[in-house]
């Protein structure tokens, strides 16, 4: 019989190695703390930090001093753990002596009572003896089952304890570092843990992604893909195309006309697919799915973009890290990033303008009637690949050097690609001769066309535009809004200049805006050039430079000229760009109806062609332009020989940067295809069209010009003159419309006449002497209406509501700028003008049908005058017999030189009872 020591043995006495390795994690976590910069304190460098590097770096030591004391934390519930492990294995030995001391008792229990028994054996019976027998043992057994079954209970608790601190140690584990990061090895942990400090990760990453770049690279080292390569790659390495780390180190291996070629494959893939029931020529099965080919050029299109310099910043740790240190990468040969991206791009362009289906010079029998206009070059998959890949991913962007090369545009992908557009661009949405035609379209099937994905335009469009929307409270919020902001900098700069490959001069945005045609068209209407003029033209983005106080040191004043520098710089791009928006839209409707034979206003059905293709950006104009109104109004009443921006004089430098629109653009507005007249066809069934905010903000300009000139104590020729401002571009927003031949030539009439008034060649005072003119006079003369013919009723309904309209701005200006010695001043009627609230009670009081506090209507909370905008139209009419008594409207003078003053009665002025 065995006894207590063999039949339960105690567990290993670990004790003391568990102890030793609680210690030995609890001196990973102080040494950890004792570092220099954790012992400086949260938020504090080591003092022996200095220098330049110290303060480039700073942020990054603190995020590092954050991750070092959180890690030293996350030491102690491991040594918790531990600690738990070790006191249940105590436990559970102490408790297995006790069971080996129970066993040996009841086997001595039992060897005591046996033999009792056997020395009584000669009284007792064998029945008696057996029954005996079998109870003592019955007792034993029992005893020593109960002891089995608490030991086996004693080592299963043991063994939960066991997995439960062993679980609670993983679970903490994963929580810092996942089992799929730590499979792929201690580079890819050092990228998590580290993934938000920029200097620390970039190193991990670099290491990562480069031997990971290495592997992948021989994939496309012959310049194709077969079909188990795609397989290979899109498993293996697809997820690490957005990485700039793996983008930049690939591309560097390979090269822009490899991954060019491997374009090519897939295309060719997709082609052999179509039509094939079993396999092609080539013994290559076509049973697979082809939104794989779609899938892989889709992030060779993202290796593309990221290898030219631009970044994805749905990823902001990485692109974080990329940023902080790339400056310090080297590849092969010592070559810095800067140099390899350089490279890359002059790669793209060249592979880029290769005719990949052109015969070889060295074939016999060479196809005579080949049309390299229709062949398919590098740029057909390039642009493709990238557009798809920004389509993917708003967070996608091309860098500054894509855009604006390294000092020319020759060195400039997207302005490559614009003059590669210019020759070939249009083919590529020919469905029946194209090289993207119906027969031979694979990637992308038609989407291609539908999302637009073949078009130059629509590519570098969402290559450009403002990144997704910045949560105010994510981490990487500052960085993020940094990059953006940076972004808009340089496609600003990019949209403000020259093109270089057409004789016409023309900047990029009118470029891009103006040839948006005949197979060049946006694929959403030009919606998402329309949120990128928003943002491209608007002054009011760029923050104005706070002046320093007294006391500033040179540094603050040297800083504040150079803010100021850019500040006035960055509204002259804003300016620019919107005379090409304005420049290059009017361009394209002229250009289109030429093409397409309008010529006339009786041609014209509807919406033009070109109007109707870039609706969504037609319908956005009036709120992009809006913020220069007042430049057009200056334009509206010049005679320039050029258009572009002029800088304010130094001390109303803070007006911003104005601009201008050369005579023929200005007389284009008046023509059969006029921008106006475009923008008039935007009707929506909620809400203001664009057209009605930039003619609001006409009338808003000129109410206030208008109030100014009162205010300031003008004559009548001071308010004549503030009027004729803006009196042809307000008829012709308002005759946008109904406008027709017979309308634009009288427009065109009537602002020659009203530049030649406020060129100083007619005098108003003159057309009028010895006169007090009205208001009514005034704007008959600014508007005559004599020997007017309209082309239709609709086009005179038009008229007579254009001038009404206008008459109501001078009206309401008027009425706005009350004030008893300005309308004298102004209008010189020789006698005072009386209170317009004495005037409506007196009217109120004095008329049975009007209730006597009817002129508490025309008062606000405070007792003043509503201003104009707040009044109905039966106030508003009131204010005009008002204005009317006063002499200040009418159909005739009220006073002249020699009168010594009076009032005509208004219409309904009767004394009560009379």
């Amino acid at each position: 019989m065995s006894d207590g020591a063999t039949q339960f043995p105690t567990v290993p006495d670990t004790e003391a190695d568990i102890n030793a390795f609680g210690e030995a994690v609890n001196n990973v976590g102080e040494s950890l703390l004792s570092t220099q910069i954790a012992q400086a304190g949260p938020g504090n460098l080591p003092a022996s930090w200095e220098g330049n590097a110290s303060d480039a770096y700073a942020s990054s030591a603190l995020s590092y001093q954050s991750q070092l004391i959180e890690l030293s934390d996350d030491f102690a519930p491991v040594q918790s753990a531990i600690d738990a492990y070790a006191s249940v294995v105590t436990t559970t030995n102490t408790t297995i002596v006790g069971l080996q001391e129970d066993w040996d008792t009841a086997n001595e229990t039992f060897r005591r009572e046996k033999g009792a028994l056997d020395s009584t054996v000669t009284s007792l019976t064998q029945e008696e003896y057996d029954e005996e027998l079998r109870r003592i043992t019955l007792k034993r057994d029992t005893q020593h089952s109960d002891l089995t079954n608490t030991y086996n209970r004693t080592l299963e608790t043991l063994n939960a304890e066991a997995d439960a601190q062993a679980n609670a140690i993983l679970a903490h584990h994963d929580s810092i570092v996942s089992p799929e990061t730590r499979a792929g090895g201690r580079e890819l942990i050092a990228t998590t843990l580290f993934d938000d400090i920029p200097v620390l990760d970039g190193a991990a990453e670099q290491e990562y992604y480069g031997e990971r770049a290495e592997e992948a690279a021989v994939l496309f080292e012959d310049g194709q893909l077969t079909l188990e390569e795609v397989e290979t790659f899109l498993t293996e390495y697809g997820e690490d195309s957005s990485n700039p780390f793996f983008a930049n180190a690939l591309a560097d291996k390979v090269g822009a006309y490899n991954l060019t070629g491997a374009l090519i494959s897939l295309e060719q893939y997709g082609v052999l697919a179509l039509g094939n029931d079993d396999y092609d020529g080539d013994g290559v099965p076509d049973e697979f799915d082809p939104t794989q080919l779609d899938t892989a050029a889709t992030q060779i299109g993202s290796i593309f973009v990221l290898a030219s310099g631009g970044a994805n910043l749905a990823d902001p740790d990485s692109a974080a890290a990329w940023e902080a240190v790339q400056p310090g990468i080297a590849y092969d040969g010592g070559q810095s990033v800067s140099s390899a991206q350089v490279e890359f791009r002059n790669g793209i362009m060249e592979a880029g303008n290769t005719d990949f289906t052109a015969p070889s010079p060295h074939d016999p029998n060479p196809d005579q009637h080949y049309d390299p206009y229709y062949g398919k070059h590098g740029y057909d998959y390039i642009i493709t690949a990238m557009g798809a890949a920004a389509t993917g991913n708003e967070w996608l962007v091309a860098g500054d050097e894509f855009f604006n090369g390294t000092g020319n545009t020759d060195t400039s992908v997207a302005q490559d690609i614009l003059e590669w557009e210019a020759t070939y661009g249009g083919a590529r949405h020919e469905a029946s001769v194209g090289p993207w035609n119906t027969d031979g379209t694979s990637l992308y099937s038609g989407a291609r066309t539908e999302e637009g994905y073949s078009n130059a335009g629509m590519t570098l469009a969402r290559l450009m535009d403002s990144v997704g929307t910045i949560n105010p409270t994510d981490p990487h919020a500052q960085f993020l809004t940094e990059m953006n902001e940076d972004r808009r900098d340089y496609v600003q700069t990019f949209l403000a200049s020259d093109t270089e490959f057409l004789d016409e001069n023309m900047n990029v945005a009118e470029y891009m805006t103006g040839h948006r045609h005949i197979g060049y068209e946006w694929s959403d209407k030009g919606e998402l050039w329309a949120e990128i003029m928003t943002e491209a033209t608007d002054p009011r983005l760029n923050e104005l430079p706070v002046e320093p106080g007294p006391g500033a040191t040179a540094e603050e004043i040297a800083a504040y000229e150079t803010a100021k520098d850019e500040w006035i710089d960055d509204n002259r791009k804003a300016g620019i760009v919107a005379v090409g928006l304005t420049e290059g839209y009017q361009y394209g409707l002229n250009h289109v109806a030429e093409v397409e034979g309008i010529t006339g206003f009786a041609l014209r059905s509807g919406e033009e062609g070109f109007g109707s293709n870039n609706s969504e950006l037609r319908n956005q104009l009036g709120f992009i332009l809006e913020p220069y109104a007042d430049d057009f109004v200056t334009s509206f009443n010049g005679r320039y020989d050029d258009s572009g921006t002029y800088n304010p004089d130094e001390e109303n430098w803070r007006d911003g940067v104005r601009i201008q629109f050369h005579d023929g653009v200005v007389q284009d507005f008046y023509g059969d295809q006029s921008m106006f007249r475009d923008m008039s066809h935007h009707q929506p069934e909620e809400g203001k069209s664009g057209i009605d905010v930039f003619s609001e903000e006409i009338d808003r300009l000129m109410r206030e010009d208008i109030e100014l000139a009162i205010a300031d104590g003008a004559d009548l020729d001071g308010i004549a003159r503030a009027a004729a401002e803006y009196a042809p571009i307000s008829y012709l927003l308002n005759m946008a419309e109904t406008m027709t031949e017979v309308e634009a030539a009288h427009a065109a009439d009537f602002r020659n006449e009203t530049i030649s008034f406020l060129t100083g060649q007619i005098e108003f005072s003159e057309d009028h002497p010895g006169a007090t003119v009205p208001l009514e006079i005034l704007v008959d003369w600014l508007f005559p209406t004599d020997h007017v013919e309209h082309a239709d009723v609709a086009a005179a309904v038009a008229h007579d509501e254009a001038i009404a309209h206008f008459q109501e701005q001078i009206y309401s200006a008027t009425w706005n700028s009350w004030y008893e010695g300005d309308w004298q001043s102004a209008f010189d009627t020789g006698a005072g003008v009386s209170d317009p609230i004495e005037y409506l009670q007196a009217k109120s009081e004095a008329n049975y049908a009007l209730d006597d506090d009817y002129f508490l209507t025309f008062l606000d909370e405070n007792g003043e005058l509503k201003p104009w905008e707040e009044l109905n139209d039966t106030q508003r009419t009131e204010v005009l017999l008002f204005l009317e008594y006063e002499g200040l409207v009418g159909d005739q003078s009220v006073l002249n030189t020699t009168d010594e003053g009076g009032r005509n009665e208004p219409e309904n002025y009767q004394p009560r009872g009379g």
